[in-house]
């Protein structure tokens, strides 16, 4: 260095030079803008940094690859395609996003559809904003028999409905859920690949409807062992729990009813925890057992039926019965079948040492 100025000596070589370059070049994004209008705007096989501005705009980005898209779509009713590792803002209307896996979404205000397709591993930060969104995040397909070449790998996705009646469609692991205000539908779909980490619902204010459930359109039951924890929130919520494994539930405030079937439920060995079980003047929970037969996923002959609720006492073992034990915990809540197609149900009532009549349940 002379008098500030640069002399030949402190210049880098030209290969050194052509080198950073080819480093560098591939970070730069490639800048798609829109106009005022209804646009079509399509990226390449790289990066793409997307302005769509105001209009009902179609984005469709590179869903193969690995490119770390950003999208900031703005006003209007737009739908957006992309690929893994996206960062995409759908802006205020009424959104449509398709996304892959590794990817923050901000849908905004507006009644919003996200809908995953992914088959590999990875997570998703999704906000839903004001309005009443559907997200779903994973496709329809069959999860034993995914196409050649697919594998299937739950994630573990961080969702936030944001105010609005949300309905959340989810498949995972380690997820976190959160309703946030409203009258939400949270759906849990389990299958053989989920392992025994725990999934986390919290349902927010409002009168939520949970359902961890085997469903048969996935072709997905849950694997024995694996737990959840849920809280329904303030509101009168009717929660749902077919995990096979033992759940911790909170209803929250509000009159809440909990659901439970003869198959994939709460057992001897890993019971479900209902946390905050209250049936008093000013509040009343209640336990739904009248709906086993219905939730159960396989059609067996002898499915147990006509339950008959004994209070305190022993059981009869002449067909299906509910009975109460009180025990160091609280109360057991335990039901057997009365035949040898199923095994007896027992559900903890964490806390709860008052004497509970019939009219905490519904037969």
């Amino acid at each position: 260095m002379n008098n500030n100025r640069l002399t030949a000596a402190y210049l880098p070589e030209k290969a050194a030079v052509q080198e950073d370059w080819d480093v560098l070049l591939p970070l730069v994004p490639n800048i798609i803008t829109g106009t005022a209008g209804d646009d079509l705007l399509n990226g390449t096989i790289g990066k793409d940094l997307v302005f769509g501005y105001t209009g009902n705009d179609t984005i469709k980005l590179n869903t193969e690859g690995n490119n770390a898209d950003i999208v900031f779509a703005g006003s209007g009713e737009d739908t957006i395609y992309t690929g893994s590792g996206a960062v995409i803002f759908a802006g205020d209307d009424n959104d449509a996003a398709y996304i892959t896996n590794n990817s923050f979404v901000d849908l905004g205000a507006g009644d919003d559809v996200l809908q995953s397709e992914r088959f590999t591993d990875g997570h998703n930060i999704i906000l839903g904003g004001d309005g009443n969104d559907t997200i779903s995040t994973l496709h329809p397909v069959d999860l034993n028999n995914p196409p050649d070449g697919v594998s299937v790998v739950p994630v573990n996705d961080v969702i936030y409905g944001g105010e609005g009646d949300d309905r959340i469609d989810v498949m995972g692991q380690n997820f976190r859920v959160k309703g946030d205000a409203g009258n939400d539908d949270i759906m849990v779909r389990l299958m053989l690949l989920a392992p025994s980490d725990n999934g986390k619902i919290d349902g927010g204010d409002g009168d939520d409807f949970i359902f961890i459930a085997n469903n048969d359109a996935y072709q997905v039951v849950g694997q024995e062992g694996t737990h959840f924890e849920i809280d329904g929130g303030a509101g009168n919520d009717m929660i749902i729990s077919s995990s096979m494994g033992g759940d911790t539930l909170t209803g929250g405030e509000g009159n809440d009813t909990f659901f439970y079937e003869w198959e994939l439920v709460s057992s001897a060995d890993d019971p479900d925890v209902i946390t905050d079980f209250t049936f008093n003047d000013q509040e009343q929970d209640k336990i739904d057992l009248s709906k086993m037969d219905d939730l159960c996923a396989y059609d067996y002959d002898g499915k147990p039926s006509n339950l008959t609720f004994i209070g305190y006492n022993e059981f009869s073992r002449h067909g299906s019965e509910v009975r109460l034990v009180h025990t160091e915990e609280g109360t057991n809540v335990e039901v057997i079948p009365g035949t040898s197609f199923y095994d007896p149900v027992i559900i903890q009532l964490a806390g709860v040492t008052q004497e509970l009549t019939q009219e905490a349940f519904i037969l």
